[in-house]
């Protein structure tokens, strides 16, 4: 009884160092330390969840969605409690996040709904209404391209010598078009719908998908409240560019829609670093510059 007491107080303290380092962006310690509370402690629901928010951060969708699933099996062996039910949705939600990042929009909506039947909470209820709205979009935009394709004329088809640049051609024509579409969406404030069409453009060509694509599609997703989405955009641009002072400020709007506002701070002072002039970035640092000295 006291060893198993002991080890639970252990596995507490590994959980708060992991949450102590995930706020500062130590995501390798974060994923250290929340491994070793789920070993000394492998019943309790929430440390997996919390090691899932890390793998979501490192763009690890796999294991995260692993981890949600274990958060679920570890729910049915409990009774039913208000905190059973908060952490359930939240592992529904967080796998719903993971599935979306990955293109699987269905499974994505799936998750979400579940998340809003197991805890009606207006942030599960938004999310699900926007995964509709994309959903639908989505299909549509389908729907559209193969009726584009059949009013195509029939061509021969191009020699070896020529069809590799042709399809890379015709891909980067695509996903042109696509980016096009999705800033006049967003120019008429339907943010879901241009975050579907920068999706089907990165779909399009993704081997020459720029930051720019991931940057857009970030604010895009800032301006629909999704801001783990967003977060994740950002950090996908500065993957392919760490020199585009528009990450930084997309990755700082993304923390201060998720309440961290430390870590929002860190990245306008990164970007202005490498743009001093750049009028956003100064004036959310400067904001947010007094904010946290009070």
């Amino acid at each position: 009884m006291t060893e198993t007491l002991n080890m639970n107080m252990h596995a507490e303290k590994f959980r708060d160092l992991g949450t102590q380092q995930f706020k500062c962006g130590d995501m390798d310690t974060s994923l250290m330390n929340y491994t070793r509370a789920i070993q000394l402690d492998e019943s309790h629901m929430e440390y997996p969840l919390c090691r899932a928010a890390v793998y979501m951060a490192n763009q690890a969708y796999d294991q995260c969605i692993e981890d949600c699933k274990q958060v679920i099996e570890l729910a049915l062996l409990n009774p039913p409690t208000s905190t059973t039910d908060e952490l359930l949705a939240k592992a529904y939600a967080r796998m719903g996040t993971a599935y979306f990042a990955q293109g699987k929009y269905a499974l994505a909506l799936r998750c979400v709904k579940t998340a809003y039947q197991t805890l009606p909470h207006a942030e599960f209820r938004q999310m699900q209404h926007q995964l509709e709205s994309i959903n639908d979009k989505m299909a549509q935009l389908l729907q559209e391209i193969e009726k584009g394709k059949g009013k195509e004329p029939m061509r021969p088809p191009p020699s070896s010598s020529t069809s590799t640049l042709s399809s890379s051609n015709h891909a980067s024509a695509e996903a042109a078009n696509f980016c096009q579409q999705a800033k006049e969406a967003f120019k008429a404030d339907d943010f879901e719908g241009a975050a579907a069409l920068y999706t089907q453009a990165v779909n399009a060509d993704p081997t020459n998908t720029r930051a720019v694509t991931f940057i857009n599609r970030s604010a895009c997703y800032h301006k629909a409240k999704q801001y783990e989405l967003a977060l994740l955009d950002a950090d996908k641009a500065l993957e392919l560019d760490p020199d585009v002072p528009q990450g930084y400020f997309r990755k700082g709007c993304a923390l201060e829609g998720l309440k961290r506002k430390e870590e929002a701070f860190d990245q306008y002072d990164m970007g202005l670093q490498i743009a001093p002039e750049h009028t956003q970035l100064n004036k959310r640092y400067q904001i947010l510059k007094k904010q946290l000295a009070k």
